[in-house]
Order: structure tokens, then sequence, then C-alpha cells
């Protein structure tokens, strides 16, 4: 067991130690040949006084030492090496930049004295790869480093490896790093900005909005520790005027930072945040924000275009939510002119109908319903939904309205009208369809003609309460293809029995198998007796909350006859 223990101790005094071996002349001569092709820092190490360091006169190192040496010298990668048990730092003209301002005086020099800021992560490092013999790799390794006068979180990939002087034991530790700090806040930045786009885009008010960009910065702002929100006249009066993220400095809370112009805001000499005029076209200015600075990182170029981006990002999610509104509101009242003011008091025949926009979405839809007197006595009964959203399904949804009741009031029956209309949509142009069911019905003898392109069944709720829905042969929505015929499905409507017409934003829903939904549609009909009772109690199913689409429903009940 002593004589162990004594064996151990003379190893690890062998390797704490810089072993001279070898021929002095022959060693001088190498580290002569390796500094006269070093570049720089091969320069300077022939002229350096090595004797007045702790590695000693060049005549004592060790030829593991002078070998190595040699090949980071004349190496392009960015190589540090730490040797002896101090650590005494030797490295390359491609690895001096990376510290800064720790060149030239680092070299010869324990680690230490000149990487003090970080040694409580470094020394590990080292000290590991030096006990155990083994390398050590590590791929965007955070270090925090004052190399221009400011400690500065940056990253490398790493590989450091032991190198063994004559006797066998680490002498020293080879460090090939390459600084990938400009990648990692790249890459971070650029989720940042994409993580924004998503929470703001598409967004109808100014407080969602503001309330998705705050969502998106998340708890870990590394390039942004703080930012001071001050909204102007644009301000919904459910946000405050001013809003803090993190902790702002007083100096700045104190100051009036509505200048309309991108600016540096300094603090003791320093530049601390820089503010930025939320202003987009129009003119429109909805305030300033003001990005705080990290202090550990430079507030170059590519920092200050990612504070270019954020600010520009948030002004066009603010003037873009306002836009969707005014479109909104256009659309909705161009589709509410649209639909009838009234049902018509037809005799024979109860009607009811409903439309209610969407409320989770972000465009009013193209649903509609008609119910129209035929000269004969009869009446036409229409639902359809327009593919798409906003103005343009609106204004594509008054077309198809208007030219189905001209069809209907010239005499065509339900798949004759259907054909000339889809012969109409797909003259309209490209990507412009809809799904439409139209029925006729004789109040008087309950005839009833159905004909249906891509829409859902109709229910048909009997007397007695009884409910099943309209098995139709469904032909393609409207300019799809010119290419089709669209079947008549007859039938007798018996008295007091309701004709029900939806779309689909009544049954839909992503979480939902639609048998589901169209069950429950079915249970909620067949709960009343009258067209009004069954379609109220239909617009119940959807709750604003969640109505993602617009729903419209038509309802039709056959009146009994007089005696």
């Amino acid at each position: 067991m002593r004589a162990g223990k004594a064996a151990s101790l003379r190893n690890a005094d062998r390797a704490s130690r810089i072993i001279p071996t070898g021929q002095p002349g022959l060693r001088a001569a190498g580290l002569q040949a390796a500094f006269e092709s070093g570049g720089a820092m091969g320069r300077m190490m022939a002229e350096l006084d090595w004797s007045a360091t702790p590695l000693g006169p060049i005549e004592s190192w060790p030829q593991s030492l002078v070998s190595s040496i040699s090949i980071l010298l004349a190496s392009k990668a960015q190589i540090v090496m730490f040797w002896g048990p101090d650590y005494l730092a030797l490295y390359n003209d491609s690895y001096a930049p990376t510290i800064g301002d720790k060149h030239p005086a680092a070299l010869g020099q324990p680690a230490s004295k000149h990487w003090a800021e970080l040694w409580e992560t470094l020394e590990p490092l080292l000290a590991g790869v030096r006990e155990s013999g083994e390398a050590f790799s590590g791929t965007d390794y955070p270090f925090s480093i004052d190399r221009r006068g400011f400690l500065e979180d940056v990253y490398f990939d790493i590989s450091y490896d032991p190198v063994r002087v004559e006797d066998g034991s680490v002498g020293g530790v080879f460090c090939i790093v390459s600084e990938t700090t400009p990648r990692v806040l790249s890459a971070r930045r650029m989720e940042l900005l994409t993580r924004i786009n998503a929470y703001v885009a598409n967004t109808m008010d100014a407080a969602s909005v503001v309330q998705g960009f705050l969502f998106a910065l998340g708890p870990d702002r590394f390039d942004l520790p703080f930012l001071r929100l001050l909204l102007g006249d644009h301000r919904p009066d459910l946000l405050p005027p001013v809003l803090d993220i993190g902790p702002v400095p007083a100096e700045l809370q104190q100051r009036d930072l509505r200048g309309g112009l991108v600016e540096d805001l300094v603090v003791d000499g320093q530049v601390v945040a820089v503010a930025f005029p939320l202003r987009a076209g129009g003119g429109i200015d909805f305030g300033t924000i003001v990005l705080g600075v990290n202090e550990r990182y430079e507030l170059d170029t590519e920092y200050r275009q990612f504070f270019g981006f954020v600010a520009e990002r948030l002004a066009s999610a603010l003037i873009n939510a306002q836009l969707l509104q005014t479109e909104h509101r256009l659309a909705a009242t161009l589709q509410r002119a649209i639909l009838p003011a009234q049902l018509y008091d037809l005799p024979g025949v109860e009607l009811a109908g409903e439309y209610l926009p969407a409320t989770a979405g972000l465009d009013v839809g193209g649903d509609w319903y008609d119910a129209l007197p035929l000269p004969d006595g009869r009446v036409a009964l229409v639902i359809g939904d327009v593919a798409g959203k906003g103005v343009q399904a609106a204004a594509l949804m008054g077309q198809l309205r208007n030219a189905l009741r001209a069809y209907l009031v010239d005499g065509h029956d339900p798949a004759s009208a259907l054909t000339r209309l889809n012969r109409l949509t797909m003259h309209l142009g490209e990507n412009q369809f809809a799904t439409v069911l139209c029925a006729i019905l004789d109040p008087r003898t309950g005839a009833l003609e159905v004909s249906t392109a891509g829409h859902l069944p109709p229910l048909l709720v009997a007397a007695d309460r009884t409910v099943r829905y309209l098995d139709c042969r469904p032909g393609p929505p409207v300019g799809v293809t010119d290419t089709v015929g669209f079947a008549l499905r007859s039938l007798v409507l018996e008295p007091a029995a309701t004709l029900v017409l939806f779309t689909d934003g009544l049954v839909e829903e992503r979480t939902e198998d639609l048998d589901v939904s169209l069950g429950r549609a079915a249970a909620a009909a067949c709960g009343s007796d009258t067209a009004p009772a069954i379609v109220r109690r239909l617009s119940r199913l959807r709750p604003p909350s969640r109505r993602s689409d617009d729903i419209a429903i038509l309802g039709a009940r056959r009146l009994p006859q007089p005696e």
C-alpha cells in the first residue's frame, strides 16, 4: 500500500513538471524554423525573452512542446495551447483576434491571469483533459469573456486534446477552437423573428397584436433584455399607454421617447437602448418601441438590423390588423346588404333564416341563404358557401345569388339552374367556386325538388319531430369543372314538416368527427316544431367563442293546409 502511494506521488510530480529531454541544439533549430514561418505570432515568440517567463529558456523545452508549437504556428485554424500546471498560453495568428484585448499580453502567461473572468468555466475543462488524458469536445460551447472592455457572451466549437510529454504524462492541452458566436446569435434572432411573425400574423386588432408580440418574446430575452412600448392615439382602450417588459432603466422611464426617429438612447456614456417609431403606410403613427441592448453584446450592424426587423414586424402587424378590421367591416356590411333583410311572408310556408359571422376567424366568409317566391306560387330555397374570405368572397356571393335568382325566376328546375350557375362561375375565372344547395317547394302540394353542388345534405324534420338527413346525390361545387350535370331529387314534404338548409360552419370542427357534429345538429333540430324555433336552436350550437367560420341557416316549414 505504502509503495503504491509513493509511485502515485512520483507520477503526479512528473506530470506537474516540464521535463527537458533530447538535444537542446536541435530543439532550438526546430523552433527557429517554426518561428520564421509562423507569421506575426512566430515573430513575437522569436523576440520574446522566454527565460523571463515561467516556461524558461527554449533550450529547456521538451520536444513535445516544440512539436506542438510548430504545429499550431503553421496552422490556419484557431489554436491555443495551455502548457504545464499553470496552463501557460501559446497561440497562433488565427487565435489572436478571438481574445481581443488580451493579445499580446496573454502570450506565455498563466491562463488564470488573463482568462480570470471565465476561469470557473475554463479551468475544469482543462483540468479534466490534463488529469484524465482524454480529449473533450463541444459544439456552440458558451463562455463569458472580457476581450473588448466588457463581459461578452460568446460561443465556440471546441476540441481540447491532451499533449503527452516524454514520460507519458500530460504536459499540456492543445485547443482547436472555432468561434460560432455570429452563427448562434443569427439563428437565435431569426428564431425570435419567426415566432413574432407566427404570433402576430393575420391578427385583427391592436390588442391581440401586442399580446401576441409579448408572448412571442418569451421569458428568455437574451437579445432584448428589456423593452418599453409607448402607444399613441391608435391604442385600444384595453391597452395601457406604456408597457414595460424587463428592467427598464429609471433614466429612460423619465424621458420623453416619442421623437418619431430612430434614436440611440445613452445613459452614462453607454448606448443602452434604441428607440424606433412604430410607423406604417399612410403615415399612421402607433407610437414608439424602445429596445434594450444586452450589455454582453456589441451593438454592431447585425444587432441594429435585428432591432429594426423587430420594430418593423410590430409596426406592420399593427397596420395589417387595422386593414383587416376595415376589410372585415366592409365585407360584413356587403354581406348583410346582400342577404335578405327579412324573409317573405308567403302563403302555406313558414320561413326563418339566420346569418352568424365568424368571430374566431379573420374575415367574413361568403355564406348566404335565400328564399324567393316564384311566379307560379312555388318558393325557391337556396343555401350557399363561397370559397374564400373577405370582400372578394362577399362580392362573388352577391353575383352567384343574383344569377341563381334569375335562373329560378326564368323557370329552371334546381338541377338546371345549378348547371347554368356552374357555367357562369367557370367564366368568372380560376379559383372561384362555391357549394350550393337549391330546392323548390310547392306549399300547396308539398312537391319538393332538390339539387346540390357539393353542399351538405339538408335536415328533414317531420311533423312528429323525427329527424333525418335528406339523401341527395351531390355534384361537385360550382366552378370546379365545366363538364357536369346535377342530379334532381323529387319528394313530398308532408304538412307541418320542415326542411332545414345550413352551411358547414354549423357542423364542421377540426377536433370533432363530422358525423358526431351532424348528429348533434339533428338532435337540436328535433326539439322544436316551428321553423323559427328550429333555426334558433341550431344557431346556439356555435357560441361566439367557438365560431371559427360563418354560418347560414334557412328553415322552411310547410304549414298544414286548411280543411
